[in-house]
This record gives structure tokens, C-alpha cells and sequence, in this order.
């Protein structure tokens, strides 16, 4: 969002250094790809374990295998990848997006291009698009405004309550 925020305010200042901007950072993204090493972690029975619970929407029994992969040391940001990307392919963008965007930064420095648009996924994710483009249409408010609101106010937690007696993805 800033960059693209960043961006467009450069475009209205000066649109050749824009376009120089965006392309040299679309080349960084292809020239310094989003990759992280193997850990010998994702060779233990029980991260096979956590997959298959995660497969299987048990995302509160894999959350506590995986969280058990670590031996109670923090984990590095090689394993925290490798966790994101599972709860995003399981479907839970609420865990995989706290995870990108609470411990990992190193998506940040990238352009969402070539193998670092994944991260960027992560970090802002669209669940739930069938019932936003419903919505959006309903209510004339753009997609791009209810996953803003989401992100901020439930980080994509659909049974997020606050105590003011708010609940849902959008606190309401």
C-alpha cells in the first residue's frame, strides 16, 4: 500500500523517474528472488503432521504441532516463511498474514514482482473475495477500502470481538 501510495505521489511529480523507479525495482525482484533454505524441521514427521492437519481446516491442532517444530527456540525468519506460506495455502490468512507482517520485513524491501509477489500476498491478502465483491457491488465501497478495514481492524480473524462488543473481519 505505501509503496504504491509512494509511487503514485512520484508518477504526479516527475513520471520519468516514476517509471525509471518501477522498473529498476521489478528488476530487483527478478535479479533477488524470494527464496529461503531448507530447514531440517520441514523433514520431521511432525511438520508432515502439521501439513495434513492444516489440509484438513484443524488449524488450531497444526498451529500447536508447528509451533512445537522450534525445540522452544525463537525461529528463525527461514522457518517463519515456510510456516506463512502453509497457513496461506491452508486458507488461514489471519495466521499467515500475523506472521509476515508482525516477525518477517524482508518482503518489504521488494517490489510485489516475480517470485516476491507471493510475500506480498501473504502480507496482503484477499480472503473472503467472493463476499467482498459482493459487498463492494451492494454497497459502492471499493474492494481495495474492505481490505483495508479487515487488515487493520480483525488482521483477517473472522471470529475477532473486541471489547467495545465489535466483531468480525471488519469490527462492526
Amino acid at each position: 500500500y505505501y509503496m504504491l501510495h509512494a509511487y503514485s505521489r512520484l508518477k504526479e511529480a516527475d513520471p520519468a523517474r516514476a517509471r525509471d523507479a518501477l522498473e529498476r525495482g521489478r528488476a530487483e525482484a527478478v535479479d533477488q528472488p524470494f527464496t529461503f533454505p531448507h530447514r531440517p524441521e520441514f523433514d520431521r514427521p511432525e511438520f508432515a503432521r502439521a501439513l495434513e492437519l492444516l489440509r484438513v481446516s484443524d488449524f488450531d491442532e497444526g498451529r500447536r504441532v508447528l509451533g512445537g517444530l522450534s525445540g522452544g527456540e525463537a525461529p528463525d525468519d527461514a522457518l517463519l516463511w515456510g510456516m506463512a506460506l502453509l497457513y496461506d495455502q491452508a486458507g488461514d490468512a489471519h495466521i499467515s498474514h500475523a506472521i509476515a507482517r508482525g516477525k518477517l520485513t524482508d518482503w518489504l524491501a521488494h517490489y510485489p514482482s516475480g517470485n516476491w509477489e507471493r510475500p506480498w500476498q501473504i502480507g496482503f491478502p484477499r480472503p473472503y473475495q467472493h463476499i467482498v465483491d459482493r459487498e463492494s457491488q451492494t454497497t459502492g465501497v471499493p474492494p481495495w477500502f474492505i481490505y483495508g478495514i479487515m487488515r487493520e481492524e480483525s488482521t483477517f480473524d473472522p471470529d475477532a470481538e473486541s471489547p467495545a462488543a465489535a466483531y468480525g473481519l471488519m469490527q462492526l
